[in-house]
């Protein structure tokens, strides 16, 4: 049995996850891009990233939607969608600065 809260992610929301996250995603990138094209994501479309961690399904998704399409990616914790927002401005692509969106609703104990 697991002392953890029912809503805490087991590994963790902080910086230390991020590199991880962003290997993972650099490890999958391939097959996640053949998963998103396989599921008919495309042009035009609205597409949502739940719980987009790094934010790079997202970034995928943003290049699939391309022109008059969006993909918003949606995180619980504020500092990993900053530094989404940062990578994105990085990359200086602008198919993959899409609007962020903080669906949080958390309960404090």
């Amino acid at each position: 049995m697991s002392n953890r809260a029912p809503n805490d992610y087991a590994l963790g929301h902080n910086h230390e996850e991020l590199p991880r996250l962003i290997g993972q995603s650099r490890f999958l990138g391939e097959l996640t891009e053949q998963v998103l094209r396989a599921a008919g994501i495309g042009p035009d479309m609205r597409v949502l990233d739940v719980g987009c961690g790094a934010g790079d399904v997202s970034f995928l998704a943003s290049r699939r939607t391309f022109r008059h399409g969006i993909a918003t990616a949606a995180e619980i914790d504020v500092d990993t969608l900053a530094a989404r927002l940062q990578r994105a401005v990085q990359a200086a692509d602008a198919t993959v600065v899409a609007p962020l969106f903080v669906g949080a609703w958390a309960r404090k104990p």
